[in-house]
């Protein structure tokens, strides 16, 4: 899972420091990715998730809202702040769209005047807490809810059930992959190294 917006909740915190309390894997080639955090006990909080997340209707009518510009279907609805459309976030308490801090940080300044803390990317999908300094998951509370948005962002559901992969599985695979080519790597250079 790769996300753009990260922050801690305290407001001296410097905006480009990633979040601390998520395990991260580098993958040569394509970047890294971020193993969220599966105990957040915000998703649990009505002050800070505040979703339908067990109404499909309810869900399909505020992203239908969200996303829709003109006859076009767009990615991300604007920051409610500046306008901004490019790195949206959706706060999961009041459902206010803010641009991210690698904008102009409008849904931080949200999050620090409201203490709402749970945030939803709408560019990769992902769930960021503040409170926790943590991208974070909860697949019983937020599964439909995923679904959802990935209809409304994609105009199709994701994958069949076989087609689904859990982020730890995706984790692991990729940790297999990148042993694979570092052995491989290692090979080929004592190849080398004994011609």
């Amino acid at each position: 899972m790769s996300s753009s917006s990260s922050s801690s909740a305290s407001s001296s915190t410097n905006e480009t420091t990633a979040p601390i309390n998520n395990k991260s894997y580098e993958i040569e080639g394509v970047g890294f990715a971020v193993e969220p955090l599966r105990n957040c006990p915000h998703f649990h909080d009505p002050n800070h998730f505040n979703m339908p997340h067990n109404d499909r209707k309810a869900l399909k009518s505020l992203f239908a809202v969200m996303t829709k510009q003109g006859d076009e279907t767009n990615a991300s609805a604007p920051c409610s702040v500046c306008g901004d459309r490019i790195e949206n976030w959706l706060c999961l308490q009041c459902h206010s769209v803010c641009c991210s801090r690698y904008r102009k940080g409008h849904m931080m300044n949200h999050h620090e005047s409201t203490h709402h803390s749970m945030v939803l990317s709408l560019a990769d999908l992902s769930i960021f807490c503040y409170a926790c300094d943590a991208y974070v998951e909860n697949p019983d509370l937020t599964r439909l809810m995923m679904r959802e948005l990935h209809f409304a962002k994609f105009g199709d559901y994701p994958g069949g059930r076989d087609a689904s992969v859990e982020i730890g599985e995706a984790i692991e695979r990729l940790k297999v992959d990148q042993r694979k080519i570092k052995e491989q790597d290692e090979k080929e250079q004592k190849d080398k190294d004994t011609l």
